[in-house]
């Protein structure tokens, strides 16, 4: 049984992952890899901790939970969006580390899934600019705080992902013997490497086959915009229903993120240069992390 989960982060091109597998279904269906849903795999897994909760086998909850996600379809190979899995984008970070509870979350599906059967799909993204994203996220789905409250305690000269990777590891249960047991890349090359990323995730002969095009990622509001929208919802307090989403669609409209365009960035340069150095010398251990793919962009000539 081959099951690859696709687990996020938030803000790496998670949508656009899906959107590629939708339009290569007929291509991936003649190779026998079949793709859940992320809604149908949020169905499923909620309905199969619940069934663990009552007492019921891991052997019948796992039945049921790949019936749930497969509709009783053959498979050769499974895909499984679960692209919020890692953690929650209204807290991303505490203290020193990236999804704090990665463990624990990941660890339920070895309640339910054979020990050598699956392994999980994460992208990477500098955290310069994933934390602001995360809470450009976070405040457009109406979790209203500032970014210093989002931040909260925060450390963010000490965030790697290296560690975030070590922990989602060690939620593999002690007899898992597959090697590779995480598949990882960087956000910032996925627009030059998107199909042999997609390729990775699904198992497809050829990824180069693959349709689609390297479409402009959703990179939602600028810090700036959200601090202005923030401060807008504080003196504006939306009374009507809808009247939250015109709020955010006007901001969004006005102060979409643009690359090295947001004049009030996460910090001073210098803070900022020291974070995505940090970032890549990270990059540079977790190329050589045990049980980890790191995917890497083609260099260009």
């Amino acid at each position: 049984m081959d099951i690859r989960i696709f687990i996020g982060a938030h803000r790496v091109a998670g949508l656009h992952i899906e959107n590629i597998l939708s339009q290569n279904q007929a291509l991936l269906a003649k190779q026998g890899i079949l793709v859940a849903s992320h809604a149908s795999q949020l169905t499923a897994f909620r309905d199969a901790t619940l069934a663990l909760e009552k007492g019921k086998s891991a052997k019948k909850v796992s039945e049921l939970y790949l019936s749930m996600v497969t509709k009783g379809a053959d498979f050769k190979t499974l895909v499984i969006l679960d692209r919020r899995r890692a953690g929650a984008v209204s807290r991303p970070a505490r203290k020193n580390l990236i999804y704090p509870q990665i463990r624990q979350t990941l660890a339920r599906y070895t309640k339910f899934l054979p020990a050598d059967s699956y392994r999980f799909y994460m992208g990477l993204r500098a955290p310069s600019t994933f934390l602001p994203s995360c809470y450009s996220d976070s405040l457009s789905h109406a979790k209203v705080e500032s970014f210093r409250e989002f931040l909260l305690d925060a450390d963010l000269r000490n965030l790697r992902w290296s560690e975030t990777l070590d922990r989602a590891l060690h939620s593999f249960d002690a007899k898992a013997a597959r090697k590779n047991r995480i598949v990882t890349w960087r956000f910032e090359d996925y627009p030059r490497m998107w199909r042999d990323v997609v390729g990775a995730i699904c198992g497809v002969e050829n990824p180069q086959d693959l349709a689609g095009n390297a479409m402009p990622i959703n990179k939602g509001l600028s810090l700036y915009g959200c601090q202005l929208m923030h401060k807008y919802l504080q003196d504006h307090d939306p009374k009507a229903p809808g009247d939250f989403k015109k709020i955010r669609d006007a901001f969004l409209e006005k102060f979409k993120n643009e690359d090295g365009l947001d004049p009030d960035p996460i910090g001073p340069p210098a803070f900022i240069e020291a974070m995505d150095y940090a970032y890549e010398d990270d990059w540079y251990y977790i190329e050589r992390m045990e049980n980890v793919a790191a995917l890497s962009a083609r260099p260009v000539i």
